[in-house]
C-alpha cells in the first residue's frame, strides 16, 4: 500500500474515505488463522505495510479489547473503522468450494467458533510509528485489515475474486483440528491459491522450531523450497521461530 495513501488517513477521514481494497490487497501479507499475532508485523524485513488477517475465533469485542491492551510495539492507532461486506465482496460473488474441502469439517469449524451466532466482522486499522522510534524500527505507517472469517473463503472472496495475489502468505500454527480449524484446511487453501492466473504468492512465512532448519511440510514444501530470511523469534513462543521462504514459481 502506498505510504501517500496511508498519510491521508486520520480518525476523521477514514470514516468517509472509500476502502482502497485493491491497494490493500496488492503486495500484502495474508495470514489465515492469525488471531492477534504480531510476529509478521514486527519482522519488517518481509517488506510489506499492508496486512490482511483472517480468523474465525475472535469476536469484535474481544479483538478490540486485545488491541487496546496490547497494541503493536512502537506504534499507536491513528485511524480505525468497521468495514461492511459490500465493500469487500463483489456483487454476485459466491465461493467456489475447492475439491479438497470436506463440507462436514468446514461447517463444524464454523460451528465451534460460533461464527453464525456471533457474526462476522471486518475492522480496518491504521497504525503510526511512535515519535520516539527511528526508521530502523519499521515503516512510518501500516494498515491492518482484520476479518472474522474462514481463511479459504477469505482468500477466494478477496484475492481470487479481485484478481490480486499477496506478496506473502503466513502459515503459522493455523489451529488445525483441535485448534478450531478443519483437517484439510491446508490443501483446500492451496487449491484456491493455485486457481489464480497470477500464480502463488512470492513468499511463505513459515513457523518452525528454532533448532530445526527443515523444508516446509507438504503441500507447501513442493512450492517453497528456498529459505531467504530468518529465523526470527515468534511472539510469545520461546523455542519457535519463523522464516521466509521463496517460491519455486513465477508471479506475473
Amino acid at each position: 500500500m502506498h505510504i501517500e495513501t496511508l498519510r491521508t488517513l486520520s480518525a476523521q477521514t477514514i470514516q468517509q474515505a472509500p476502502l482502497p481494497l485493491k491497494e490493500l490487497l496488492t503486495d500484502s501479507l495474508y495470514y489465515p488463522g492469525a488471531g492477534i499475532d504480531g510476529t509478521p508485523i514486527r519482522n519488517w524485513a518481509i517488506g510489506v505495510n499492508s496486512f490482511i488477517y483472517a480468523d474465525l475465533s475472535w469476536s469484535l469485542s474481544a479483538y478490540q479489547q486485545a488491541l487496546d491492551k496490547a497494541p503493536v510495539r512502537g506504534y499507536r492507532v491513528v485511524a480505525q473503522r468497521q468495514v461492511h461486506r459490500e465493500e469487500l465482496v463483489k456483487p454476485g460473488y459466491s465461493m467456489q468450494a475447492p475439491l479438497e474441502l470436506h463440507k462436514d469439517g468446514y461447517l463444524h469449524a464454523l460451528q465451534i467458533n460460533r461464527l453464525v451466532q456471533e457474526g462476522p466482522f471486518a475492522l480496518w486499522t491504521i497504525f503510526e510509528r511512535n515519535a520516539d522510534q527511528s526508521e530502523a524500527h519499521g515503516p512510518e505507517r501500516f494498515s491492518l485489515l482484520h476479518l472474522r472469517a474462514e481463511g479459504v473463503a477469505t482468500y477466494d472472496g478477496l484475492y481470487a475474486a479481485h484478481d490480486c495475489v499477496p506478496h506473502t502468505v503466513a502459515f503459522i500454527r493455523p489451529g488445525l483440528a483441535f485448534g478450531g480449524n478443519y483437517s484439510d484446511f491446508e490443501n483446500a487453501l492451496l487449491q484456491v491459491m493455485m486457481r489464480s492466473k497470477l500464480g502463488l504468492p512470492k513468499h511463505l512465512l513459515w513457523e518452525h522450531r528454532c533448532s530445526e532448519d527443515l523444508l516446509p511440510h507438504p503441500p507447501w514444501g513442493k512450492h517453497y523450497g528456498q529459505r531467504i530470511q530468518g529465523p526470527w523469534p515468534k511472539d510469545g513462543e520461546s523455542g519457535f521461530c519463523v522464516s521466509l521462504w521463496a517460491g519455486n514459481h513465477e508471479v506475473l
